[in-house]
């Protein structure tokens, strides 16, 4: 079937709760096998729906070690959507392609439940990836892309303004990691590894702290005996994947999605790859674990102390795992600096605290007092919350500058009452206090 010749034309949404929401099915009449349609919904009427977490450019990096390129949005590809030409990139439309296939796998398997647990058997991969093609195959999308109209800078605007409450509404969020499969001792260590060591920490915490603290690589006789040979073999090999799929995955370095996943349930946030479902859950604690036990460093000493050495005897830098840096930066970085060259998932953990902070902060608006003296303890909160925002969001990448600042207004915009109000004006002195030219240009 021939693409229609007509643009798409968006029409005025009725109100300030307005969202457009996507639905999605597979019709082999339609261009590329795809029938969308857009139809209006109010927040306020509490619309089930999903969520869409991704980036318009290529998914992952042509080169890990220069990850300052913003990279390319690849093909434009074209799709009809109530019967007018939409322009997509090839990035959301690789999405389209893996959540029919997603939906077609596990038509079969049929699950109710919508949380995910960091540590119990049905947040699997397989179970994920099942729960992840119910919830595409019964609810309708919200996608930027297609939600918004992207030639309205009005419109833009306001719906940016909203985001905190579309994400914190949505029934689950998606994150789109791009089209390729994980490998198989990644999700090894996804369903198998990361539970285990959940259960260690939780039940044998001097143990953690005595022995496998120490030995990130599992090697000790100790911790070979209580987790066992073939669990420390498997992963002495396994973790260099951790460094491969968070440094090779352009989302990671995205700044809007602390906004996405922030004001989502963690427990309702489902990471795709291909057409494999993760646990962003489990991913954080994961993140969390290798903050707190230092093994994020100690691992990532075991790949750059190398890296050194072979750039100080003028050897070529190997990418052959996708992980390498360049040797001048890694050459012109202090020892410290080094070893967060090659962080591992500490995006996500930073990610994860803005959650706890702001529920914390939200708490404390109330910036005057019933005598109308001000709260001073209010203030610095909020100037607390500025200042790690804007440390988070200072590295990633935004299309235009000044979405750094929007993206953390409408992060305090969390509650509906007057409050918030007072809450965004002391974040926003926070941010222009905070926001330096070198915050947020260099």
């Amino acid at each position: 079937m021939s693409l229609p010749t007509a643009d798409y034309r968006y029409h005025a949404l009725s109100a300030t709760d307005s969202i457009r929401l996507l639905t999605l099915s597979r019709d082999e009449s339609q261009p590329h096998g795809m029938l969308l349609s857009l139809a209006e919904a109010h927040l306020s009427d509490r619309p089930e729906f999903v969520a869409l977490s991704y980036t318009w450019r290529l998914p992952e990096y042509a080169d890990a070690r220069d990850r300052s390129d913003p990279g390319e949005e690849g093909r434009t590809f074209e799709v009809a959507c109530d019967g007018r030409l939409m322009r997509i990139s090839e990035n959301l439309f690789s999405f389209l392609g893996s959540a029919l296939a997603v939906r077609g796998a596990g038509a079969k398997k049929k699950t109710t439940a919508t949380t995910v647990s960091s540590s119990s058997s049905s947040s699997s991969s397989t179970g994920l990836t099942s729960l992840t093609a119910e919830l595409l195959n019964g609810l309708p999308m919200w996608i930027d892309a297609f939600c918004v109209d992207q030639g309205n800078n009005s419109e833009r605007q306001h719906q940016v303004l909203l985001m905190h409450r579309i994400y914190s509404s949505a029934r689950n969020v998606v994150i789109w990691m791009g089209p390729s499969e994980p490998e198989a001792d990644f999700l090894w260590i996804h369903d198998r590894f990361i539970p285990r060591l959940a259960r260690l920490t939780r039940e044998k915490p001097e143990f953690v702290a005595q022995h496998l603290k120490k030995d990130p690589l599992c090697l000790s006789a100790e911790v070979a005996l209580e987790i066992g040979l073939d669990t420390c073999s498997r992963w002495t090999t396994a973790w260099p994947l951790l460094v491969r799929f968070f440094r090779r995955r352009r989302w990671f370095d995205r700044g809007w999605v602390v906004q996405e996943v922030t004001m989502a349930d963690p427990a309702r946030a489902l990471v795709l790859c291909g057409t494999t479902a993760l646990s962003w859950r489990r991913l954080a604690a994961l993140s969390q674990f290798l903050h707190q036990s230092n093994w994020g460093v100690l691992l990532t000493r075991h790949l750059v102390y190398p890296l050194v050495a072979a750039a100080r005897s003028g050897f070529p830098l190997s990418s052959t795992l996708d992980f390498s840096i360049s040797a001048e930066v890694l050459l012109g970085a202090r020892a410290n600096t080094q070893e967060r060259l090659l962080d591992i998932g500490d995006k996500i953990r930073q990610i994860s605290l803005i959650r706890p902070v702001l529920t914390n902060t939200a708490g404390r608006t109330s910036v005057v007092d019933s005598a109308g003296k001000w709260h001073r303890d209010a203030e610095t909160a909020w100037f607390m919350c500025a200042s790690l925002l804007v440390n988070l969001l200072r590295s990633s990448q935004l299309g235009d500058n000044r979405d750094h600042l929007y993206g953390c207004l409408a992060l305090s915009s969390r509650k509906r009452d007057g409050t918030k109000l007072q809450g965004a004006a002391l974040l926003g002195a926070g941010l222009f206090h905070a926001s330096s030219p070198t915050s947020f240009m260099g």
